[in-house]
Order: C-alpha cells, then structure tokens, then sequence
C-alpha cells in the first residue's frame, strides 16, 4: 500500500490472477450533529451516494461514468454506504480498462457538480399534489419503519449513544424532507477529501501503472482542504447505554399480522482485537449456525421464532447481535430469559472442532473463488481504524482469514467454557419489536395531514421537469469518445489464462 503524499490520499493493490480487475474507491464517512447545522439523522453520506453519479466538474453530465465504464469493459458502475463509510465500486474486464475509468471516477467522487436539479429529482421534493419524492426519499420510506430497521436503530442508539454509530447514515424521512442542498455540499467539502479517501484495487494490475494514473487523477481532482481537518471516527466511543428493562417498537402492520422479531445485543471487540473478535466468531456460530446448533434446537424446533441469526460489525469498538426472526407474540417477551437458560455451560470440544473446520472449508472456497474480495474488506477497516493506516503490519493479521481460524483452533476447552460465561454475565441489551395496526394507521394520517399542509409549499410541475430536463441533458458525443481509448479485448481475454501463463507480466 501507499500513501499519495502531494495529496494524503491512500492506495492500495491486491493482487490477483484473472481477468476482472476491481476498483473499491473507499471514503470515511461519519454522520454527526454539527455546528453548521448538519443532524445524525440527515442522511448526508447516503445523499452523496447517489448525487455523485449525476456528473462532475470535468464530465458534468449524467450518465456519463456509467457509459465510459461500458466502453472500459465493465459492469457499470456501484456504490454503497455504510455506518462508517461510502464506497463507490467497479469491476472491469482487464486492467486497461480500471485505469481508464479511474481518473474519471475520482473526478465524479472529488468534485460532482451537485447541482440543485440534482438535489430536486435524486434526493427530496414534493410534488404538486403535496406528496414527497425523490429517489433517496423514496428508498428510505420503504425502509425506515420496518421490524428490522427500527430494531436495528434502538440497538445502536443504546449501543452508542450520541456517537456517528448511532446514526441513520441512509437519512430518515423527516430529515430528508428538511434538508438543502447547502449542507449536502458542506458535508462533501468535510468528508470528500483526498487524505479521507483510499482506492483499493484489485486483479491483475501493475502497481507502476496503478500508482502513475493515481498520482495523475488526484493531482488533478484535488479539492482544497484544510490541514488541520482529523480522519472520522478518532473520536474515543462512549460508554453504551443499556436499559434494564427491553425496549420495545412497534412497526406497522396490518391485523392479521402474528409474529415479532427480538434482538439481543452486546457491545462487541475493539478494532485492535483481531484473535478475540476471530474466537467470539466462532463461538457464535457454535451456538446458532446451523439446525444442529444449541439455539436453534432450543428455539427454532421449540417453535419460539423461525430462525435465529447472529450478527455483528468492526467498528472503533464493534457489536454483537442475536436476531430471533418470526417470534409468536405471546412468546416475544419470554425470549431474553430463555436464552440465558438455556445458553451452554460448556463446550462440546468435538463440536467446536467441527464447526471451526467447517468455517476454514468455507473460507478456503471463498478465498480459492475470488482471494482477492475476502481481503477488501479488512483492508478498508484498516484504513479506517488503524491508528496508523499507512503501516500495513496490523492488516496482515486481520487479512490472514485461515491463520486466524488455525489460531482458534488451538483455543482449548477451559478457554471456550470461560468465553459462555463472560457472555452470559456480559451486559445486554434486549430489543422487542411488535406488530401495530395503530402504527400502520398514525403513518397513514400523518402522512394524509403533511399532504394537505404542504400544497402550499409544493414544487411546481415545471420545476420538477425543468430539473429532470437539466439532469438529462443528452452527452456531446465527442465527450465520450474522447474520454478512453477503445477497449483492449485482446488484454481481458489474455487474463483469463494469466495462471497458467509464465510470460512476462502476468500476475501469480
């Protein structure tokens, strides 16, 4: 890896045999109150996710990453966002094609046009009959009052209390309809800088090529920033604050709805604590994957829920779910206190053996399908939270999957026995979400009642088309053609046997 030291921008090649080559463009994105007025709440980061793709300063026209990504071989182009960061994704046949597109991608991230159009179609507006649109704003209402994201908030919002972690970084709806945008640019010039920035590259690609079109795309899209601006998430975390009692959300739901979800949660490992975070892994997968696994057997075939699924994530300091799916309601507040009784003692040593041999299979396919992509996602945690993101030393560790699960292996059955006890004397937080038609029925009259109050505000028609109208402008054909060269399918195809191939310049 490599540090741009005109820019603070960080680069990073995994190299791989193969024909697909894979840019992961990864900004460190936090989503916190701040003095300009910005809210957790907004959806900031989710905003820029879609806002980057409708142009930039050197291509100021939608549409056109995707079409010069088609003539570089590739699947067009994606992106998604995180809790703690936004990343912005392609894959092309060959590596010709990743330079290529590179540079114009890195303009489209450091400098989009952000235009009020764009704002108006992709992210909030209300339409002349009083409703709200637009496509973030749409995506979000589908999906904020759902069991699972208003369970997934309470967690976070107990887990972290007034930390970023807490945020909901896709923006909820009352948010959306309030925000500018003003601080969707603010927001950009704070988080959208080249030291905040790490483009992981993956495949057969020469790093002298790599780094020169780097240098080339940063130096040329580079945004002033000012020097004293710290990374996101530097921050110590704060302590979690766990109720005694669950807390309990309604989502709505119509009448004939019978079933719950439950959530139990736990502050997980530190970022640094890679072998730790590695045996809890494991020790969660004894106890819930699979039919033969002590809780499903407990709950699963008992009838309590449908399924039950562990969950977590690497952060500063990460988290530990258990998620109980399809709960009968007369059952859900029993759920908590069943687990602590019928959570193991002790460890079946064999089973645990299997279970760890069972995980190392896995990772072995995975890794012997695409080695690359299993190391992407460690490389951009490590960007993100190592204490020193330009020395690779602790990534070597996170990134060697089957070191660490021969590590655990070795963990005997005293250790395993003593890991069950400290999470059953662990504090936990228990989250309880229940069906409501009443919830269902206040969404709709509040829904009804923002209608007839905001006519008055509403966008007028023309407005909208005129946005739409400027989003679409057709692209100058000269701005495509000139933008890559032809691409090269002789180099893509030349990859397909670059294992095998001993000449000069393939990848192994």
């Amino acid at each position: 890896g490599w540090r741009h030291v005109p820019t603070g921008a960080r680069v990073r090649l995994i190299s791989s045999p193969g024909p697909m080559a894979n840019l992961y463009a990864v900004v460190g994105t936090e989503a916190v109150e701040t003095e300009w007025g910005a809210l957790p709440d907004d959806g900031l980061p989710h905003t820029l996710e879609h806002l980057v793709f409708l142009g930039s300063r050197d291509y100021p026209f939608k549409g056109v990453l995707d079409k010069v990504a088609n003539r570089c071989l590739a699947r067009g182009t994606n992106a998604w966002t995180d809790v703690d960061h936004t990343a912005y994704t392609a894959t092309t046949a060959g590596s010709k094609g990743l330079l290529s597109l590179l540079p114009i991608y890195v303009d489209h991230i450091l400098r989009p046009t952000l235009t009020d159009a764009g704002f108006v179609t992709e992210v909030h507006h209300v339409t002349s009959g009083g409703e709200d649109k637009g496509v973030v704003y749409c995506e979000m209402q589908g999906r904020e009052n759902t069991a699972e994201s208003l369970a997934e908030r309470a967690c976070l919002r107990a887990l972290y209390p007034g930390s970023g972690y807490s945020s909901e970084t896709g923006g909820l709806c009352a948010n959306l309809r309030d925000l500018t945008n003003e601080k969707v640019r603010r927001y950009h010039a704070e988080y959208y800088r080249c030291s905040n920035l790490c483009l992981i590259v993956t495949g057969c690609v020469q790093a002298e090529d790599l780094l020169d079109v780097a240098h080339k795309a940063l130096l040329h899209s580079r945004q002033d920033e000012a020097s004293e601006q710290e990374r996101p998430w530097v921050s110590a975390v704060g302590e979690a604050a766990i109720p005694a009692e669950p807390i309990e959300v309604e989502f709505p739901a119509g009448a004939d709805e019978a079933t719950g979800l439950a959530v139990l949660a736990w502050r997980g490992e530190r970022y640094e604590s890679v072998f730790e975070a590695a045996k809890v892994s494991m020790l969660w997968a004894y106890l819930a994957d699979g039919a033969a696994s002590p809780l499903s057997k407990a709950f699963v075939n008992a009838g309590d829920c449908s399924g039950v699924f562990p969950s977590s994530d690497k952060f500063k300091i990460g988290y530990r779910q258990l998620w109980f799916e399809d709960v009968e309601l007369a059952r859900l507040a029993e759920i908590a206190d069943k687990f602590s009784r019928v959570l193991p003692t002790e460890v079946d040593a064999q089973r645990m053996a299997d279970v760890i041999g069972r995980a190392k299979r896995r990772t072995t396919a995975a890794l012997e399908d695409d080695a690359a992509s299993a190391v992407v996602s460690p490389t951009l945690k490590h960007f993100l939270y190592d204490d020193d993101p330009d020395s690779l030393a602790g990534l070597a560790e996170a990134a060697d999957a089957i070191a660490l699960l021969d590590a655990v292996a070795k963990v005997g059955k005293p250790e395993w026995d003593r890991a069950l006890r400290d999470l059953a004397g662990k504090p936990r937080l228990v989250v309880l979400a229940r069906p409501s038609p009443r919830a269902a029925q206040r969404l709709r009259d509040e829904e009804s009642a923002r209608i007839a109050a905001r006519l008055r505000e509403a966008t007028s028609a023309d407005e909208v088309e005129a946005a739409m109208a400027e989003n679409d402008r057709p692209i100058p054909v000269e701005m495509l053609s000139g933008a890559v060269e032809a691409p090269d399918v002789a180099e893509a195809k030349s990859r397909m046997f670059a294992v095998a191939a001993s000449d000069e310049g393939s990848c192994h």
